[in-house]
């Protein structure tokens, strides 16, 4: 059976970038988010698998959602994505609880295989 996922991200080239990654890899994108808030939303409605989600959104970023979401569902999978690399951020998304990180730009092999890590 396909693993489901939900991307949450503001920045619609980067959501369909993923999409088509995961899609041609076996993978089904069940949903996509612009920002945190509807992230939850969306995350409570599926219940996917995993969830690629950016660390830098307007209205709700993507730390307050891994949060949020955790808060209701622990064992809920995310990989929290940001073009920071530093290595503080790395320290709060695991803080936060997400399953993997990674840092943008990112090549595909490196996409396939936190995600196939962070569903283990």
């Amino acid at each position: 059976m396909e693993k489901t996922v939900l991307i949450v991200s503001d920045v619609a080239f980067l959501k369909m970038m993923i999409s088509d990654a995961l899609s041609k890899n076996g993978y089904q994108i069940v949903g996509k988010a612009r920002n945190g808030k509807e992230g939850i939303e969306e995350y409570m409605k599926l219940k996917p698998d995993l969830v690629i989600m950016e660390m830098t959104m307007p209205e709700m970023d993507g730390l307050e959602a891994t949060k949020a979401i955790l808060a209701k569902e622990p064992s809920a999978a995310i990989l929290l994505m940001s073009s920071i690399g530093a290595e503080c951020m790395m320290i709060e998304a695991a803080k936060a609880g997400a399953k993997e990180y990674l840092v943008k730009p990112f090549k595909r092999e490196m996409l396939l295989h936190k995600v196939a890590h962070a569903l283990q």
